[in-house]
């Protein structure tokens, strides 16, 4: 379980630096930068978990935790174009 937790909480953390401190240029990229690094970690995160807990089909399994990935995408970009 703590291969989900610690990106989630990296993330948070670099979340809460850039909002504090996103008017420095330095503090506000390292920020941006772990919180692009947690968020790659994340869904690797997840993908070895769903692996492990399927049922059956881990090939099933997989594709479905790729299509929910995109469909978050999908979905984020469709809330930020309105």
């Amino acid at each position: 379980m703590g291969a989900l937790t610690v990106p989630l909480t990296a993330s948070a953390v670099a979340l809460l630096t850039l909002y504090l401190l996103g008017a420095a240029k330095g503090p506000a990229l390292a920020a941006v930068a772990v919180t692009v690094m947690a968020y790659a970690a994340f869904a690797a995160a997840v993908q070895n978990r769903t692996l492990q807990v399927a049922p059956g089909s881990t090939d099933m399994a997989g594709a479905g935790s790729g299509s929910a990935f995109n469909a978050g995408i999908a979905a984020g970009s469709l809330l930020g174009a309105v």
